[in-house]
């Protein structure tokens, strides 16, 4: 089946922020333990380097460095690839339906890496809010993930329901199915985006100070693009 991909770019305003935590292992962002029956998901984790010793250091370079976008320049960016496949279809009283569905889900985040962090001159009050801004960071990623895992679970048992009335129909009627799930992540995500300030307040945001917060346009809108292939 020809893949359908779709691009979501997460917005991290680079200002106020609070509490400290660690960030979790970025080959290990989680996704919802559902039983998945029909469902493959492959994760990745890319970086990119910004370097410095204070957070105005980490606040020019995360401007500098963010992923650019023909929509503009993020600090993360999250991919997430859906396709489907089937081995064989079969025709009962209820008509053509496919055998043996599989729907793959690949998801990519891209987010940035610290390697000053253990030099001897870094305060570790900067150690503890980039350690607390990136775990905010990578748990909005997280959750952007389960938002498209949930409807790629959603749509294998779609899929796995389908019949049609001949066989001839089968791919049409599940490629249906599957732009309507592409449909419903981008809402979803849109939606989730919009109840946290894409994450703001869950506390992606990096430092106290106002002073080298960008203009609203230098990272972008944050809002979902379409790349097709």
């Amino acid at each position: 089946m020809k893949p359908r991909r779709r691009v979501y770019l997460i917005l991290i305003l680079l200002n106020a922020t609070a509490c400290h935590l660690q960030p979790p292992d970025p080959a290990s962002i989680p996704i919802d333990p559902v039983a998945a029956q029909g469902v493959r998901v492959t994760r990745r984790f890319e970086t990119y380097d910004v370097f410095g010793t204070t957070l105005a250091d980490l606040r020019r370079e995360l401007i500098v460095k963010a992923v650019p976008t023909h929509r503009g320049r993020h600090a993360a960016v999250s991919y997430w690839d859906i396709r489907w496949r089937y081995g064989s279809s079969r025709v009962s009283a209820s008509g053509c339906g496919p055998i043996g569905v599989e729907v793959l889900l690949d998801l990519t985040v891209k987010a940035p890496r610290w390697p000053d962090s253990t030099r001897s001159d870094v305060d570790e009050s900067v150690r503890a809010e980039w350690a607390r801004f990136r775990n905010a960071l990578l748990t909005h990623e997280a959750s952007h993930a389960n938002l498209a895992f949930r409807e790629a679970v959603q749509l294998a048992a779609a899929l796995r329901r389908l019949r049609t009335q001949g066989c001839p129909f089968l791919n049409a009627e599940a490629q249906r199915l599957v732009k309507q799930s592409i449909a419903a992540i981008r809402i979803r995500n849109d939606e989730y985006d919009r109840a946290t300030n894409h994450g703001r307040t869950e506390g992606a945001v990096l430092g106290r100070s106002q002073e080298l917060r960008p203009a609203p346009d230098t990272l972008g809108t944050g809002l979902p693009v379409v790349r097709s292939q």
